[in-house]
C-alpha cells in the first residue's frame, strides 16, 4: 500500500516480509502474516483455566493439566459404568457459513479401549453422546467404531463420499490426530455444477489409529447452519473401568470474511 516491499503469498524477493493482505490493503506492508482475516481459537495446554471451559461430569472425575513435552491436559474419569466427563469452550463463537473456511485439529490420547470419545466442534450442550445437532467432530463406540460426522440443521447428516480405505482401529494409549477442513463452498467439487453446498475433508494420523485415514464428507443444501459451535471434548466409560484421556493440542481457525468478497480500497 506504501512502500510495496512485502511480497505477498510467501514468495520472498529481498523485501520487507511475508504478507498476504491484497496490494491496496491497509496491513499491506506489514512485516509478518497478519491475523486479522482470521478467527481462531489455540491452546496447547500450557495453561488451564477452568472457568474457561463448561465441564460436566457424571461421576467424580477430574481435569487438570499434567506434567508433558508440549503441555497437556488430563481428564480422569472414575469407574462408573456410564460415567463421563465433557468439557466444551464456554461461549461458542464459531459458525460454520458459506464462503468461511474453517480448520480445526486437536489431539488426545485415551488410556483405554473401552472409552466413547467425541473430538471436535459443535452445538452448545451438556449431553454431546445424545443431542448434537450441529457440527464436525470424531466419535468412537468403546473405540471399535471410529466415525467422522458432520451435520447441520438438527442433526442432518451430510454423505461420506470418499475414503482412502476402511476405518482404522483406535489405539489406546497412543496419540491420535483428528483434522479438519470445511472448504467455505468456495470451490468447485469435483467438476460439478448447480448450488455448491462444500465439503468436509478430514485425516486421523498418529500413533493412536492403526493406520493414517483421510476422507471427505460431501456437504448438501441443510449444510452449514445458523448455529454457534464451540470446541469440545469428551469420554464415557462403557465398562466399570477408570479411564484417562490427555488432550495435547486443540486449534480451531475461521476465515473472518469471505475469500471470495472484492477487496476494498
Amino acid at each position: 500500500m506504501f512502500d510495496q516491499k512485502i511480497t505477498r503469498f510467501g514468495n520472498y524477493t529481498g523485501g520487507g516480509g511475508v504478507n498476504s493482505d491484497h496490494d491496496t490493503g491497509f496491513f499491506s506492508d506489514l512485516g509478518i502474516p497478519s491475523p486479522n482475516d482470521y478467527y481462531q481459537y489455540f491452546n496447547d495446554f500450557v495453561t488451564f483455566t477452568a472457568a474457561d471451559w463448561t465441564i460436566t461430569k457424571v461421576g467424580t472425575g477430574t481435569v487438570a493439566l499434567t506434567p508433558a513435552e508440549f503441555g497437556a491436559l488430563l481428564l480422569t474419569n472414575t469407574t462408573g459404568t456410564s460415567d463421563s466427563i465433557s468439557m466444551q469452550l464456554t461461549n461458542a463463537s464459531f459458525q460454520l457459513a458459506a464462503g468461511l473456511r474453517c480448520w480445526g485439529t486437536i489431539v488426545a490420547t485415551v488410556s483405554g479401549a473401552l472409552t466413547d470419545l467425541i473430538l471436535g466442534l459443535i452445538d452448545e450442550t451438556t449431553t454431546p453422546y445424545s443431542a448434537i445437532t450441529d457440527g464436525i467432530w470424531l466419535s468412537s463406540a468403546a473405540t471399535t467404531a471410529l466415525t467422522v460426522n458432520a451435520v447441520a440443521n438438527s442433526g442432518t447428516p451430510q454423505t461420506l463420499t470418499s475414503t482412502t480405505g476402511p476405518t482404522p482401529a483406535l489405539v489406546a494409549g497412543s496419540p491420535v490426530t483428528f483434522s479438519w477442513y470445511y472448504d467455505g463452498a468456495v470451490y468447485s467439487a469435483g467438476g460439478q455444477t448447480g448450488p455448491q453446498y462444500g465439503r468436509v475433508v478430514f485425516e486421523l494420523s498418529g500413533a493412536g489409529v492403526a493406520t493414517k485415514w483421510r476422507g471427505e464428507i460431501a456437504c448438501v443444501s441443510t449444510f452449514p447452519y445458523t448455529t454457534l459451535l464451540s470446541p469440545t471434548i469428551a469420554m464415557q466409560n462403557t465398562t466399570a473401568l477408570a479411564n484417562t484421556l490427555t488432550v495435547d493440542k486443540v486449534w480451531v481457525i475461521q476465515d473472518r470474511k469471505s475469500i471470495l468478497a472484492t477487496a476494498g480500497f
